[in-house]
């Protein structure tokens, strides 16, 4: 079984929302909070253990952003090995938001830290970047095609900066829309039961006027969507970004999930307040 149809099959039993984990100690509550450095490590998990353990039965994934861990040095990259083991173990699967991309053999140095069985932070899919070349993304595909792994490259971000350079003319299309091209292509090569390949696109929520033209473009392409939530994306127009089968899309959330206000925790407690979070998210996406 392709990985993309393990990843169709949990969505039908769940949800299309993923649980972003981003530990933020801005944003933690105070029971989270480490008060030495001793005390780091126990702290982490333990936020990662009740956000990932109250996310099961709702959510078919989880999005680990790699720059919250990587903050933390060699710590927080443990922690990070330790969660990606228990997401598994929860039966999530596992993205791997690092947004990796430069040359052609630093990227195959990449895949292989992501991909490798047994890597320290292997995981089922890896985010990257391919605006250094599409050609030196190959590597990026070329072992997840081996390995069975996931791939979702940048095409078209939130940000609003991204404009400068996503949507550069150059022969006569927009870059977003040549990435998004070369990425239907790669997936026509292998497709799974529901017809999608293992390698998604990013396409932020705030550039719902792209839809049409980029699902045109990528009819075989599952895509990951950041924005709602915190961002602000507009929930009304989630259904667009769904395919013609209903399918296509999942929604990564994680302030708007795992930051419950003070009066929910004291309410529900933390784990419980969180799972509640969640389930309204769902509603949003399913409504």
């Amino acid at each position: 079984m392709l990985l993309i149809d393990e990843l169709i099959e949990k969505v039908k039993q769940t949800s299309s929302v993923v649980l972003g984990v981003d530990p933020n100690f801005e944003l933690l509550p105070e029971e989270f909070r480490a008060k030495t450095k001793q005390d780091l490590k126990v702290k982490l998990n333990q936020f990662c253990s009740e956000v990932l353990q109250a996310s099961v039965g709702l959510v078919a994934a989880v999005k680990f952003q790699s720059g919250y861990f990587e903050q933390f040095g060699l710590t927080g990259l443990e922690v990070l090995k330790d969660n990606l083991i228990l997401a598994k173990k929860l039966g999530l699967l596992t993205i791997m938001d690092a947004k990796r991309g430069d040359i052609g053999s630093t990227n195959l140095a990449y895949s292989k830290a992501y991909f490798e069985s047994g890597a320290d932070l292997e995981s089922d899919f890896l985010t990257i970047n391919p605006f250094l070349g599409l050609q030196a993304s190959s590597a990026f595909f070329s072992v997840a095609k081996e390995k069975n792994k996931g791939l979702f490259a940048l095409v078209k971000t939130s940000n609003p900066d991204s404009n400068l350079i996503q949507e550069a003319v150059l022969n006569g299309r927009q870059v977003s829309e040549t990435v998004a091209g070369f990425l239907n292509i790669q997936n026509l090569e292998n497709l799974g039961d529901y017809g999608y390949g293992n390698f998604g696109a990013v396409v932020g929520a705030t550039k719902a006027d792209k839809i049409a033209v980029l699902r045109k473009l990528m009819p075989n392409t599952f895509w990951l969507v950041p924005g709602y939530g915190a961002q602000g994306g507009d929930y009304s127009l989630v259904k667009n970004f769904f395919n013609s089968d209903g399918l296509g899309a999942i929604f990564p959330m994680s302030r708007e999930l795992t930051y419950p206000s003070f009066e929910e925790i004291k309410l529900s407690g933390f784990r419980e307040a969180v799972k509640q979070r969640i389930q309204k998210a769902v509603k949003l996406i399913h409504n």
